[in-house]
C-alpha cells in the first residue's frame, strides 16, 4: 500500500493532467482499494483543474481520493454539460451538494453576475462544502440546510459506512455510518431566489429520492429555459412504490424529452457527446439529462 501511494503520488501530474487513460493508472496504482487503507493519510488541500477553486479533499474518502489525484471530481459529463448549457449569469440549483464538487464547477460558469443555490441537509458534508464556499470566496452561491421532497416536514437522512456521498432518505439494509433528522421542503418553495431571466439547470442526486425531488419542483420545471439533470435508479425508486418510467413519463407530460450524457473517445481526448434516451436506460443506474421539446438544439450542440 506505501509503495502505491509512493506511485500514485509520482504518477499525480499525469492523472491531473492527461485527457484519458487516467483511469486505468488510477486504478492499476490501487486508488480505488478498500478506504481504511488510506485513513490514515488525512486531508490534502489541492486546486480543481476543471474550474480552479482550492480543494480540501480527505484521502480516506475514495470519491474525494480520486479528486485530489485527478484534479477533478470523478463525473465529468455532468460538469461539462454545465459549460455546455450555462454561462455567466445563469443559475444552477444542486440538489445533493455533498461537499461541494458539482458546486465548485457551476460557480466558475456562472460567475459572480450568476447563482448557485446548493441544497445538502448532511450536517458533516454541508460544514465541507461551507468551507469551500469561504476559502474561494463564493457570493454567488448560496448553501441551503434542508433536504427536497414532493411533502414539507422532516425525515431521516441515513449515511451508508465509508461514503458520506452516499446519503439517503430511503431505508438501508445493514450498518449506517449515522442518521439524522432533517428538514424537507419543496424546490418550489424557493421560486423567488430563482431568476425567470436567465438559463437554469438543476442537478438532482439524493440517492434515489430524485422523484420526489421532481414533484416538489413542478412550478420550476414549467418556466422556460429550464433543464434537469436527475439520477435514475429503478431499483431504489421501486423500494418507494415508484419507477424510472414513472418518472419519465411525468417528465415527458411537463415538455421535457430524455437524454444521456456520456464522455466519448476522441484521439487522446474526449468529448461530451448526448443522445436521446428511452427506458430503460443505457445502464440500470444513470443519470438523465431532461431538456424541454424546443431546446433540442441547444441540448445537442
Amino acid at each position: 500500500m506505501i509503495h502505491n501511494k509512493i506511485l500514485l503520488d509520482l504518477a499525480r501530474p499525469f492523472l491531473r493532467h492527461s485527457p484519458r487513460f487516467t483511469g486505468a493508472v488510477y486504478r492499476l496504482l490501487s486508488g480505488n482499494c478498500k478506504d481504511s487503507e488510506w485513513s490514515r493519510y488525512g486531508w490534502r488541500e489541492t486546486y480543481g483543474t476543471e474550474h480552479g477553486y482550492r480543494m480540501i479533499l480527505d484521502l480516506g474518502d475514495w470519491s474525494q481520493r480520486g479528486c485530489y489525484y485527478h484534479g477533478r471530481f470523478y463525473d465529468l459529463a455532468n460538469q461539462r454539460l454545465i459549460r455546455r448549457l450555462l454561462s455567466e449569469g445563469d443559475t444552477y440549483i444542486d440538489v445533493g451538494a455533498n461537499i461541494g464538487m458539482m458546486t465548485l464547477a457551476a460557480a466558475r460558469v456562472v460567475g459572480s453576475t450568476g447563482r448557485v443555490l446548493s441544497f445538502e441537509p448532511n450536517p458533516q458534508a454541508r460544514q465541507h462544502l461551507d468551507a469551500h464556499v469561504r476559502i474561494n470566496g463564493l457570493t454567488q452561491v448560496r448553501v441551503v440546510d434542508k433536504g427536497l421532497s414532493c411533502e414539507r416536514g422532516q425525515l431521516t437522512l441515513r449515511l451508508p459506512v465509508n461514503s458520506s456521498g452516499r446519503g439517503t432518505m430511503r431505508n438501508l439494509s445493514g450498518d449506517t455510518a449515522g442518521e439524522f433528522q432533517v428538514d424537507v421542503a419543496l424546490l418550489d418553495d424557493y421560486l423567488a431566489q430563482i431568476p425567470t431571466d436567465c438559463r437554469v439547470l438543476l442537478k438532482v442526486d439524493t440517492e434515489g429520492f430524485d422523484f420526489n425531488v421532481l414533484r416538489g419542483a413542478r412550478g420550476l420545471l414549467l418556466r422556460n429555459n429550464v433543464f434537469a439533470v436527475a439520477e435514475v435508479n429503478d431499483a431504489w425508486l421501486k423500494e418507494m412504490g415508484q419507477s424510472a418510467e414513472a418518472m419519465f413519463n411525468y417528465m415527458e407530460e411537463l415538455g421535457y424529452d430524455a437524454y444521456f450524457a456520456d464522455m466519448c473517445p476522441r484521439g487522446l481526448s474526449q468529448k461530451l457527446d448526448i443522445r436521446p434516451v428511452s427506458m430503460p436506460g443505457p445502464h440500470h443506474w444513470f443519470d438523465a439529462l431532461f431538456a424541454r421539446h424546443e431546446d433540442r438544439e441547444i441540448v445537442c450542440g
